[in-house]
């Protein structure tokens, strides 16, 4: 399969959302040449038609169908895999004030040792 961008499936996904290049190329804020170019690059690029073209917007192919059907859930794995990236980087850190009542203090203290001494 040839590269085809991330974005192309996206814009391609939101133009089967919305039925018209001009409604999707407003959603995601493009202009709908763009949007048509987009669209016609991910559909040379897959050797497959996505939409029938009509004078009152476009219906989804079969092909297209499937592609409605299924990003949704690789859209959301994507920004799961995204957030588990930008997480692995990212350090706590800053001051930590905890308030209790003195009784507390004997159990906390300890709990709070070996806290530090695991992280």
């Amino acid at each position: 399969m040839k590269n085809i961008s991330w974005d192309d499936y996206k814009i391609a996904y939101q133009v089967a959302i919305d039925g018209s290049l001009s409604q999707a190329g407003k959603s995601l804020n493009i202009n709908h040449a763009t949007v048509l170019r987009r669209i016609n690059q991910l559909e040379t690029a897959l050797e497959v038609k996505l939409f029938f073209r009509h004078q009152r917007g476009y219906k989804l192919t079969d092909a297209g169908a499937i592609l409605l059907a299924e990003l949704p859930e690789l859209i959301a794995r994507f920004s799961k895999l995204e957030h588990q990236l930008q997480n692995v980087e990212s350090k706590i850190s800053g001051e930590l004030r905890i308030s209790t009542i003195s009784s507390y203090s004997s159990q906390l203290a300890p709990a709070l040792k070996a806290f530090r001494d695991i992280y």
